[in-house]
């Protein structure tokens, strides 16, 4: 079977098509992302693209205006 129709990709093309590493791949299958082939892991290019295309929260440190103001010390 050529790889150019079949619509699964392997954990390498999968983090090649989505530019990070096998690594990070791997763990979107704890996300429910990809199907189980034997002892590999495969993924299609449309589960891919959703879970790309899907709105995450933004991370770090919330902007000044939400932290809460730091309590006044009085001197002893």
């Amino acid at each position: 079977m050529d790889r150019k129709h079949t619509s699964l990709m392997s954990t390498s093309e999968a983090a090649a098509y989505l530019n990070v590493t096998p690594q990070a791949v791997r763990l979107l299958t704890k996300q429910g992302i990809g199907q189980r082939v034997g002892k590999q892991w495969a993924f299609t290019q449309a589960e891919l693209d959703a879970w790309r295309d899907k709105p995450r929260p933004l991370g770090g440190r919330p902007p000044k205006s939400a932290r809460r103001p730091l309590p006044e010390v009085t001197p002893a």
